[in-house]
This record gives C-alpha cells, sequence and structure tokens, in this order.
C-alpha cells in the first residue's frame, strides 16, 4: 500500500462521522448516567449527535455547497461548522436536564469546540481532523483515568496524513491539534473535573 492511499485511509477513518458516534456512546456509558438517563439520552443523542450532523454534512456535500469531502476550502466551512454548533444546542440542552453534571459538561465542550471551529474558519483554516482527534482522545482518556495514553499514536498519523494529502500546511495542523487540547482541558478545569 502506498502512502497516498494509506493517507487517505487514515483521513477517512479518523474523521468526525467516525468520532462523533464512538465519542457519544462513550460518553453515554462512562460518566455515571443511571438507566432511565440512558434509555431517554441515547436515542436523541444517536439523533441529534451522529445522524442531523452527517446528515448536515452529506446534503451540504450533495448539494454542491463544498467542493470536496475534506472541505478543502475555508470559505465553504462557515455553513458547515455554524450548522453543527447550532444543530449542538439541542443535544446541549437535553444533556443539561436530562444527564448528569459531567455528561453535560462533556456535551457543552462538543458544543464550544464547533463553535470555536467556526470562529477560527472566519479567519484562518486550521485542521478539523487533527482538532477533533485531539479533543476526543483527551476526552476518553479523561473518562478511563489516562489508562488509554496509546491512543495519542492516532494524532502523528493524522496530522502525517493530512499534511500528505497538501489538505494542511503544519500551522494549521498545529493550530487544530492545540485547539482540540485546550478547549476541552479549560472547560473540564472550569467546571473542576480537573
Amino acid at each position: 500500500m502506498g502512502l497516498l492511499v494509506f493517507s487517505k485511509i487514515v483521513s477517512r477513518s479518523f474523521d468526525f462521522y467516525f468520532w462523533f458516534p464512538v465519542g457519544l456512546l462513550i460518553a453515554i456509558f462512562n460518566t455515571g448516567l443511571a438507566s432511565t438517563q440512558i434509555k431517554i439520552l441515547l436515542p436523541l443523542l444517536i439523533f441529534f449527535d451522529v445522524i442531523l450532523q452527517i446528515f448536515l454534512f452529506f446534503l451540504i456535500l450533495k448539494t454542491g455547497r463544498v467542493s470536496d469531502i475534506d472541505v478543502t476550502k475555508r470559505e465553504e466551512r462557515y455553513q458547515l461548522f455554524i450548522g453543527f454548533t447550532i444543530i449542538l444546542i439541542v443535544p446541549t440542552v437535553l444533556a443539561y436536564y436530562f444527564g448528569n453534571t459531567l455528561f453535560f459538561v462533556l456535551q457543552l465542550i462538543t458544543l464550544i469546540s464547533a463553535f470555536c471551529m467556526y470562529l477560527a474558519t472566519l479567519k484562518f483554516k486550521i485542521s478539523g481532523h487533527m482538532f477533533m482527534n485531539t479533543e476526543a482522545i483527551l476526552v476518553i482518556n479523561y473518562l478511563f483515568q489516562w489508562t488509554l495514553l496509546w491512543l495519542f499514536l492516532i494524532v502523528p498519523l493524522v496530522a502525517f496524513a493530512r499534511f500528505y494529502l497538501k489538505k494542511h500546511s503544519l500551522f494549521q495542523i498545529f493550530a487544530g491539534c492545540f485547539l482540540g487540547l485546550v478547549i476541552p482541558f479549560l472547560i473540564l478545569k472550569i467546571f473542576k473535573f480537573i
């Protein structure tokens, strides 16, 4: 397998449509929610956090409002990230009313992250892949008491893939990684989970 094929596989494998369902399921079952809370939140959040987000992305792609699956052009990202942000308001409110504090904070991290990606995109192009991968891996490690540090090995693989495919500069990759670490850390710190 050549580096081009490898890079494409890594980019597609660790995209948002992988992390959204994985992150949701890990959060649902590892934040101490009671079974009644899970029964309420799981179907609703699968719809809002996963299905609706993926539908929005492929709708924007299908209608030609983005030119490629990587949303390479910065100006094509505005609509996507503001759409994600608007959709994420509903599951954040649901998490507040039906979840516990930790689950709400994790959902809030997702909402704030989507909005920060939108704001960053107004002036810069940063790597959403790096943002999402570092954020997801940090949160997963937090939930598993830092016993899955080996997951951070995914980060350089994704960074290499995005750079090799010429989707991002090194600055854009590091900026995405930095924000993906700082935002969840600060929010967890503000809510005294760290």
